[in-house]
């Protein structure tokens, strides 16, 4: 058995599960992030706030990484500066005590580290939002494959559930006064955020979406080692490949892009599993065009009626008729005829785009679709909409569906 040392944690303190303490936190990289969209130089107030938010981990990680969505409206100069710092936060989050986490994958999987994996790694090579990956191998008796292991960080669902209550107490006050239907959407996200604190659950999702990919010459997922994994701990294969960035310079990224759109539009209207998590950092690149997707933590439900809706949307902008597609569209919000809903039937139309057809996605239209959300937003507040309770986590997919093109597309 080989173990390898970890070195110091990262964190220079230990991770914050207080609520308070948490929320002040945010607070302080949300201003470092709105400075960075305002500022003329906006990298180094990013880094600030990337520092802060790599710390806190949790849902502090998940708005780090949308913040990737940002990134790709700038310039391609400044696009470039940012990408290091957001790399830190797709893949260097603060690390957790290694005795810590020892201890919580002995505890999980009900032996000592060394009569589980014939190598381990005890310095993670990844993080996660909820979590830190480590490299392994298992024994030859078990097949000997090199393993990627995601170790829960102690006391994050503590954390998250501290996060969340503060999403809901603060951020929500407001909008619960004036959207009727934001409480049974706050409880649908929290629903879904919560879930991705069971690894068993994710192990489900991800032999789901194995089975739909199965056979496909560009598309897969990691195989799962159930002997391994548990509520807490998630063990597959360790996949090799390139990151976004490395694969847009390649002759496969057309294609590749092809491969993203087809993977979330298909497993979504054709199966109801919508891959809600969808930037960059979970999603692998081969040089000779195969695509890996990893991290099945969050997966919306759709129903068949919306579903259909939303075929009938994407059949009406592939070909051109916007005036169709926003007929379903407003069909969809349960919007009927107020003009209180256009921004928002706007807003559906430009996300949805991307996945209409195979155009190169570019950074303006990510721009177009930030100003009509702002405007969305307002509206909603002004004039008591009743949405869906599925708009807040489609939003994300699409949106992070969306900046992950402007990448891979390499289209300014």
């Amino acid at each position: 058995m080989t173990i390898t040392n970890a070195p110091p944690s990262r964190s220079k303190r230990p991770l914050r599960t207080g609520r308070l303490g948490r929320l002040a936190g945010m607070a302080q990289a949300g201003v470092g992030l709105v400075r960075g969209s305002l500022s003329s130089d906006p990298i180094a107030p990013l880094e600030r706030a990337a520092e802060t938010l790599s710390e806190l981990r949790g849902l502090a990680t998940k708005a780090g990484q949308m913040a990737g969505i940002w990134s790709a409206m700038l310039p391609p100069a400044e696009r470039a500066r940012a990408e290091p710092v957001l790399a830190r936060l797709r893949a260097a989050t603060a690390t957790s005590d290694p005795v810590a986490v020892r201890a919580l994958l002995e505890q999980e999987l009900g032996a000592p580290v060394g009569a589980l994996f014939a190598s381990f790694d005890e310095a993670p090579f990844a993080s996660a939002s909820l979590g830190q990956v480590h490299r392994a191998r298992l024994f030859d008796a078990d097949g000997g494959l090199e393993v990627a292991v995601k170790i829960q960080h102690p006391g994050i669902d503590v954390a998250l559930r501290a996060d969340l209550d503060n999403a809901a107490r603060f951020g929500g006050i407001a909008t619960l006064l004036a959207i009727p239907s934001a409480g049974a959407m706050v409880a649908e996200v929290r629903a879904l955020m919560e879930e991705e604190l069971d690894y068993e659950a994710e192990a489900r999702w991800l032999q789901r979406f194995a089975a739909i990919v199965l056979g496909d010459p560009v598309l897969s997922v990691p195989r799962l080692v159930p002997s391994r994994s548990s509520r807490r701990v998630l063990t597959t294969e360790l996949v090799h490949g390139l990151t976004v960035a490395e694969a847009s310079r390649l002759p496969h990224a057309a294609a590749q892009a092809r491969a993203v759109r087809r993977f979330v539009r298909d497993t979504w209207l054709e199966h109801g599993l919508l891959f809600a998590d969808p930037h960059a950092g979970n999603w692998i690149f081969h040089e000779d065009g195969r695509v890996t997707v990893l991290d099945f933590g969050c997966i919306a439900r759709f129903g068949e009626e919306d579903r259909a809706g939303f075929r009938a949307t994407l059949d009406a902008l592939g070909r051109g008729d916007r005036a169709t597609a926003s007929g379903h569209v407003r069909a969809l919000l349960g919007a009927r005829d107020s003009s209180a809903a256009a921004p928002s039937i706007e807003m559906l139309l430009l996300a949805l785009a991307p996945l209409a057809s195979d155009v190169p996605v570019r950074a303006a239209q990510l721009a177009e679709l930030a100003r009509v959300g702002a405007d969305a937003k307002k509206r909603m507040l002004g004039s008591r909409l009743a949405l869906p309770t599925w708009l807040p986590m489609l939003l994300r997919a699409l949106i992070g569906t969306m900046a992950l093109l402007v990448e891979l597309d390499g289209a300014d």
